[in-house]
């Protein structure tokens, strides 16, 4: 599975869930290891992010650059 697919099987798949704070998460693919970072609202949000990535058909790893927006004073 190329990183485009991957990156691409991630960003559909959060497009389809109302919870998954989708415009303000990115998504990075490089050999297989997916980074996510920007803004969610909950560490429940940011929990599910992770385990989407995680079991998506590909992904080698999964590394979580998210930031809460409560953390960060934004919400």
């Amino acid at each position: 599975t190329s990183d485009e697919a991957i990156r691409a099987a991630i960003t559909e798949a959060m497009a389809r869930l109302p919870w998954a704070d989708a415009p303000f998460v990115l998504v990075d693919v490089k050999d297989g290891a997916v980074t996510l970072h920007g803004f969610c609202s909950s560490a429940e949000v940011r929990q599910g992010l992770v385990a989407l990535a995680g079991n998506t058909r590909g992904v080698k790893a999964v590394h979580d650059s998210i930031v809460e927006r409560r953390a960060a004073g934004l919400a």
